[in-house]
């Protein structure tokens, strides 16, 4: 591609400097039109012609390079689903672009909120579409937390097993089930996502929680295996303190 645009460049370079001989040469012909009849009309014409056209080619230039300088260092927004750490999930709206971003308007697809049966991440989905416009500086983001990920990691954070295990979020405790039947929701839904900003630029994009973000930095990876680690030994010493007043207690029955 570079070749061939190198070889027209070359050629039109070529013509512009075969004009002037070209018009000097027709111009000693015999005249087959009125206006050659004087050919110094006839080559300032052609003067007059080539500053036009060359006039017109810098006016296109300067606008192309405006365009590509705009589109350069235009804002950029992305939406994606992150895990925070202890089990969190949020959908974050980054600006990855150059330059402020501003009136941002995200919209959700109410189609999939409607399929959500855990009522606190409906609400929080559907908090997302009446967000009011706002605004985000290079790099910059914002966060809104939708629901928590079943698992150890929250077992051993809240102390609670079986099937009636629950876990707070928002003010309720919700059962472990319910939120393994949300995940579910998640993992084969796709949910579709519109964002329009600078009332001038528009993006669509799929949430896939399949493909979901590690949003957790190295320091809170870190405290996150911290904290892991003393939840596990909790539980641990915890257990160990059950078995030991169960044989205490076994021990005074034989001895009483």
């Amino acid at each position: 591609m570079k070749i061939l645009k190198s070889k027209i460049f070359i050629g039109l370079c070529l013509i512009f400097l075969a004009l002037p001989f070209i018009i000097n040469f027709l111009s000693c012909l015999p005249a087959p039109f009125e206006s050659w009849k004087q050919p110094s009309n006839w080559t300032t014409f052609w003067g007059q012609y080539l500053s036009g056209f060359a006039a017109f080619a810098m006016l296109y230039v300067a606008w192309r390079t405006l365009m590509t300088t705009k589109e350069t260092n235009r804002p950029y927004i992305v939406v994606d689903i992150v895990d925070m750490g202890y089990s969190r999930v949020f959908i974050r709206c980054r600006n990855l672009g150059h330059s402020i971003a501003t009136n941002i308007k995200i919209t959700l697809d109410n189609a999939f909120i409607e399929q959500i049966k855990i009522t606190k991440v409906r609400e929080s989905i559907e908090s997302i579409n009446k967000t009011t416009p706002f605004v985000l500086e290079p790099n910059g983001e914002k966060v809104w937390e939708i629901f928590l990920i079943p698992g150890m990691q929250l077992d051993s954070f809240h102390q609670v097993w079986g099937e009636n295990a629950k876990y707070p979020f928002k003010g309720e405790y919700i059962l472990k089930n319910d939120w393994e039947t949300n995940e579910n929701l998640f993992k084969t839904k796709v949910l579709k996502c519109d964002i329009t900003y600078n009332n001038e630029y528009t993006e669509s994009c799929e949430i896939d929680y399949n493909n979901i973000l590690d949003g957790i930095s190295t320091d809170g990876k870190l405290a996150n295996g911290f904290f892991s680690i003393v939840m596990s030994l909790s539980h641990i010493q915890n257990e160990l303190r059950e078995i030991k007043t169960a044989l205490s207690a076994e021990h005074d029955k034989k001895h009483s």
